[in-house]
């Protein structure tokens, strides 16, 4: 294992990932300008839609069973059938889902559009989900390659290409929803020929019946885990719809979105290279110990990210937002501490899959699912979006604790609960202290925070988070680090 690898490739995926979030905000004005808000909630509506149908025809688990059975093959010819034969999967339970919603299309836009005369935005958004699907196992192979920078140069291209389309359709054709769907199709389509036509000139076209019988063991358990998950993500926003109201759901909304930044920029470009790669290091002697010191940094920028969120949030949400929203910041903290718990429980949720253990995974979810549900039943009618917050927190703390509890049962992983408190309870307490103190003027407010994230690194070492040869290792690359930054210097002076 190479950490040096895993922090460049990482870097190259959050690069990507900012670039696609900017972009997308940047749009934000034209669907404001140019989309009522009842043709903005008809877009929402059909993304969550195809996302629930998506997620019971299991096209949310593909990914991760070609990621696990591809490591299985030991030839590239087997390898190669792995992956075609995924492409197979791929199509034809969409071809099986389209064959359902089609013929029922118009029952679906009247249940939820509640209006008629939706039947061909149902089925474009749905053959849209085809492409789309399609075109994300070319990206998983992609990842399984290691090329990152074909990925993110696609990434992006789609997305510069999807955006100059909603100019075009929806600001100079004023076409509304149907431009957002013609330019989704366009872009996505033009993209799956591309993409697919590369990934069959590598893989060839055969079907494995063996691979396809592998992954529909290891990926049918992650169906039900999928839909667990998406009912912890969005099952308090309806709990607050229906006893609370429709101000505290955006205030909430906008305070969920903004904690997610922890995925977004952790989270997700560390999975883009280590959910594709984890299992390629488990054939190394004392692979546990390396996969012990990956948590270990993992945690680190995962706590200083939530860190970072909890103190500078309530300024930055001042600055974007207007006053009704402002108190969104209250529960943010609380939501940031929770995907800390999220992200690394979903650290040993994949140590889990090194044996195909993804029943578990299904169980797990499932337990925190239903423990969530009775948070929110318990604690959003009397406390609002804080009981809301709070479920959250408690429900990802709960599966963190199943997934390192069963990841320990499997592989002895040196990283332990003391460890993490560490980190978690450090960052707590900086928090709690900072907004307990006199606010300062601006300008000496964000010093003093920006002052706060160093020291807690500086604390983690006090504390002895890390072991004497990490502590080595990290004096030794700052060292080599300002050594090379000086030699830069010079050669330019």
């Amino acid at each position: 294992m190479n950490p040096k690898h895993l922090l460049q490739r990482s870097s190259l995926y959050f690069l990507g990932t900012v670039a696609s979030r900017v972009l997308g905000f940047l749009m934000i004005p034209l669907y404001s300008r140019f989309l009522v808000p009842a043709e903005y909630g008809t877009i929402e509506i059909l993304e969550l839609a195809t996302q629930i149908l998506s997620l019971c025809f299991g096209l949310q688990s593909v990914g991760t069973a070609l990621t696990r059975v591809f490591y299985d093959e030991s030839s590239v010819e087997g390898k190669n059938r792995a992956a075609s034969t995924t492409l197979w999967m791929t199509l034809a339970a969409n071809l099986v889902l389209m064959a359902v919603v089609f013929p029922v299309a118009g029952r679906i836009g009247s249940l939820a559009l509640h209006s008629d005369g939706y039947e061909w935005l149902i089925r474009a958004s749905f053959f849209g989900l085809l492409l789309s699907t399609l075109v994300e196992v070319v990206l998983t192979y992609m990842r399984l390659r290691d090329r990152a920078v074909l990925f993110i140069t696609y990434t992006l291209t789609n997305l510069v290409a999807t955006a100059a389309l909603n100019i075009w359709f929806i600001g100079f054709q004023g076409l509304g929803v149907r431009g957002f769907v013609y330019s989704k199709l366009i872009a996505t389509g033009i993209g799956c020929i591309y993409l697919a036509g590369m990934m069959v000139r590598e893989v060839g076209y055969e079907w494995s019946t063996d691979a396809a019988s592998r992954m529909w063991r290891f990926g049918a358990p992650l169906i039900a885990a999928n839909l667990a998950f998406f009912v912890i993500h969005f099952s308090d926003r309806f709990f607050l719809s229906a006893t609370r109201s429709l101000d505290e759901v955006g205030t909430y909304s906008l305070a969920y979105r903004f904690a997610f930044l922890i995925t977004v920029f952790v989270a997700e470009p560390f999975g883009r290279v280590w959910n594709v790669s984890l299992f390629s290091y488990t054939s190394n002697p004392g692979w546990e110990l390396q996969f012990g010191r990956v948590a270990r940094y993992l945690t680190v920028a995962l706590c200083l990210a939530c860190l970072a969120l909890s103190l500078f949030g309530e300024i930055i949400i001042r600055l974007v937002s207007t006053p009704a929203y402002y108190p969104a910041a209250s529960v943010l903290p609380i939501l940031a501490f929770a995907y800390v718990a999220r992200e690394i429980g979903d650290f040993y949720r994949n140590v889990l899959y090194i044996n195909r253990r993804s029943g578990v995974v299904g169980a797990v979810a499932i337990m925190s699912a239903v423990t969530n549900l009775a948070l929110n039943y318990a604690l959003i009618s009397r406390f609002g979006m804080f009981g809301a917050a709070w479920a959250t927190l408690v429900t990802w703390a709960f599966y963190l604790l199943l997934s390192w509890a069963f990841a320990r049962r499997e592989h002895a992983i040196p990283f332990e609960v003391r460890s993490f408190g560490t980190a978690i309870g450090l960052a707590a307490a900086i928090y709690l202290m900072i907004v307990s103190l006199p606010r300062l003027p601006l300008f000496l407010e964000l010093v003093s925070r920006f002052t706060w994230l160093a020291v807690f690194l500086l604390l983690l070492a006090m504390f002895r988070y890390f072991p004497k040869d990490e502590l080595y290792f990290i004096r030794r690359r700052m060292s080599d680090g300002y050594e090379g930054f000086g030699k830069w210097m010079r050669a330019r002076t």
